[in-house]
């Protein structure tokens, strides 16, 4: 077959044709494929920008939910920025001590809320516990915890009787974990001791008269005897408070060491069962029904002793030492109610924490 110089030039510019007509392709694929990428960088960018806006509003609320003299800010409207075009900032209780935070920003092309769960009085965790230490744990005898555990240093078992019917906390690591019967949580947050305000124990004690300088005044008045009161002790020597048959409704406050055996020590009016600023000793079948608060060194002797509520043990320096036949039992509805956890007194010592990030 031969071909003319037509022919030739015909299938030349067809040639040419065609190679123009792939790079055009491949450079229109490019283009395409550079504009989606743009496209998705954009929207990259723009949701960037929304989520640093709603993160700027969250904190901005934060800050003035803080510093808010009362804890009564409810949000409003935050300084908008990265050219977002509508933001808020909303203030929610969602039960005490717990608050949620949101800020929320959007432009023309995204919507992002961060939200921050903040707890405005975080030593309020260490009622969460049957047993709170700021220092050592030692369990011993037959000592029953039904309930979770924290100690911000040791968790330690000298008893092989003892045992914990729920989880153990700690900053530091748990080694001694035979005797513990639920989870075991290490390098968990500390919690800050919980503090006490003693002055409305000692003005209610004082309108009643039943506030004593001496111990023996003390014991005379409760050593097997039936009382509804706030008893306050001034005196910083051991109060020695015994007999099977005490029954004080109430509060018990001491500002030195105090020993007890036997008698029931009820708590009323969200007031504290028994307030130890010294040591505290517990023996020969004393059952309480309430928070115990210590302030020293907590230990328990011989005797079946019983705790329906938790035990707070507070200081730098104590040891609370859980020993012969003792039993602890948690339960929130013989402590107090969360809404009102505040009738016990309690002072925060520390700035609200923000415990959960979420964002959408």
């Amino acid at each position: 077959m031969k071909f003319n110089k037509q022919n030739k030039g015909i299938i030349s510019l067809a040639i040419v044709f065609s190679i123009g007509f792939l790079a055009l392709s491949i450079a229109m694929a490019t283009s395409v494929s550079a504009l989606q990428e743009l496209k998705k960088s954009y929207n990259a960018v723009s949701g960037d920008k929304s989520f640093l806006a709603a993160e700027s509003a969250v904190r901005e609320g934060t800050y003035q939910y803080i510093n808010d003299v009362l804890l009564s800010y409810t949000g409003g409207t935050p300084q908008l920025i990265n050219d977002s075009s509508d933001g808020s900032i909303i203030v929610t209780d969602i039960g005490w001590p717990y608050i949620e935070i949101e800020g929320e920003a959007e432009n023309r092309t995204t919507q992002r809320q961060v939200v921050y769960t903040l707890t405005t009085f975080p030593e309020g965790m260490a009622f969460n516990h049957a047993v709170y230490s700021q220092n050592n744990l030692d369990f011993g005898g037959n000592a029953s915890i039904n309930g979770s555990i924290f100690a911000e240093n040791n968790i330690s078992f000298t008893g092989a009787s003892a045992t914990i019917n729920g989880d153990a906390y700690s900053p530091n690591p748990i080694t001694d974990t035979d005797n513990i019967n639920g989870e075991v949580f290490e390098e968990v947050t500390s919690i800050l001791p919980p503090q006490v305000d003693l002055l409305p124990y000692r003005a209610e004690a004082i309108i009643n008269s039943t506030y004593f300088i001496d111990t023996e005044d003390t014991e005379n008045y409760l050593n097997n005897e039936t009382k509804t009161a706030v008893v306050y002790v001034e005196s910083t020597e051991k109060t020695k408070i015994q007999g099977s048959n005490t029954d004080l409704t109430g509060s018990l406050v001491t500002e030195g060491d105090l020993n007890i055996t036997g008698g029931t020590f009820t708590a009323s009016d969200n007031h504290l069962a028994i307030l130890v600023q010294g040591d505290l000793r517990m023996a020969g079948g004393v059952t309480v029904n309430g928070i115990v608060y210590v302030l020293g060194a907590t230990s328990f002797g011989g005797g079946t002793n019983t705790i329906n509520g938790s035990l707070i043990s507070v200081g730098g320096t104590n040891i609370t030492d859980v020993t012969g036949n003792t039993t602890i039992n948690f339960d929130p509805a013989l402590l107090v109610d969360w809404p009102d956890i505040q009738g016990l007194d309690t002072i925060s010592a520390g700035p609200p924490q923000i415990t959960n990030w979420t964002q959408q």
